[in-house]
């Protein structure tokens, strides 16, 4: 896998949120070494899931930021386009790089692995760095084994039968888009040497997160980088790199069984 050079943070763009106020939002570059799991990961995953499984990042070469002038109808063709590859898959796979910039502390945090998914709601992230790591949706609930820094606990969480794409980021970002967000962008970008759409996405109302910035390829339709400012101030940012749709996925992958030895507690610690 190429690497990527750290280019800087590009100036904070202000944009709205649901509830009319504004934030600033910084798309970041990544870095191809990786950090553990940022000790507030398991909050994350209580409090809105979906926002760790879309931020993972991939990319197999040199960054170059090459922006051209902002054109919304580009950034909403570009989505409308997206939205209708989604429904060609059921299923995906792909090699993903991480950024978790904390927004009090600005802190980087790091991680990549392999994950895959499959509609509506099996999910797996294996962890390469933190080599163990591992977060496995099986249907009905999640499970968050951070053996990296507590290889004894496994967090269980109950999915919310609300959320049906609580981990099906396509979803989330591609479901009926041009309705649910108001977007703008348009600009393009390169990323490992292919010409992206930057599309900025700002939910109508509220999803658990203040905005989104994605990278389409207009080649394939496929998002290839998404970027996630969390209400707490949190951005992520997750890079797809040898994306594979509808892939023969071993049996087990969505399963997590629990090791000897390993203790299930909830989210705050407290065994079920």
């Amino acid at each position: 896998m190429g690497q990527e050079s750290l280019r800087g943070r590009a100036p904070a763009e202000e944009r709205r949120r649901p509830d009319g106020r504004t934030s600033r939002m910084a798309r970041h570059r990544i870095v191809p070494d990786a950090a553990a799991l940022s000790a507030a990961f398991p909050s994350r995953v209580v409090g809105g899931a979906w926002a760790t499984a879309l931020a993972v990042l991939v990319s197999a070469a040199p960054l170059l930021a090459q922006a051209a002038a902002a054109d919304p109808p580009a950034a909403r063709e570009a989505v409308a386009a997206a939205a209708q590859r989604y429904t060609q898959f059921s299923s995906l796979c792909a090699d993903f790089r991480q950024s978790l910039v904390a927004g009090v502390l600005g802190r980087e945090t790091r991680s990549a692995g392999r994950l895959c998914q499959r509609s509506p709601n099996l999910f797996e992230m294996a962890f390469s760095e933190p080599a163990g790591d591992r977060i496995v949706v099986d249907g009905r609930h999640v499970w968050v084994w951070n053996r990296s820094i507590n290889p004894e606990t496994v967090i269980r969480l109950p999915l919310d039968p609300t959320r049906g794409g609580a981990f099906d980021f396509y979803r989330e970002f591609l479901s009926d888009p041009l309705e649910r967000y108001e977007i703008s962008g348009g600009s393009t970008e390169e990323i490992g040497g292919v010409a992206t759409v930057v599309v900025e996405l700002v939910p109508r109302e509220s999803r658990g997160y203040v905005g989104a910035t994605a990278w389409i390829d207009p080649e394939t339709d496929l998002i290839r980088r998404i970027s996630i400012e969390e209400e707490s101030g949190n951005v992520r940012t997750v890079t797809l790199h040898d994306l594979r749709l509808d892939p023969a996925i071993p049996a087990g992958t969505f399963v997590f069984e629990v090791p000897e030895g390993v203790s299930i507690v909830d989210p705050r610690g407290r065994t079920p």
